[in-house]
């Protein structure tokens, strides 16, 4: 859990309500994008996911660590 001045982060706050595993629906709502384009950002590779047959696997963790690593916001 990223601590900022002792309190929690807005992506901890944003991703709060979630299960551990997302859907790509659940994805799509916190990153406030249809489910077209989630579907074409799982495809290249853009969220970070698994693919077991048809069926994409989004663990909460990682799509919050890409959001992170792409933050304009000062990490000091």
């Amino acid at each position: 859990m990223l601590v900022v001045g002792g309190e929690v982060s807005d992506l901890d706050a944003l991703f709060a309500p979630y299960a551990e595993k997302l859907s790509p629906e659940e994805a799509a709502e916190i990153l406030g994008i249809t489910i077209k384009t989630t579907y074409k950002y799982l495809k290249e590779g853009t969220i970070p996911a698994y693919r077991l047959g048809n069926n994409w696997i989004i663990l909460r963790e990682d799509l919050k660590a890409k959001l992170q690593e792409g933050s304009n916001q000062n990490r000091e």
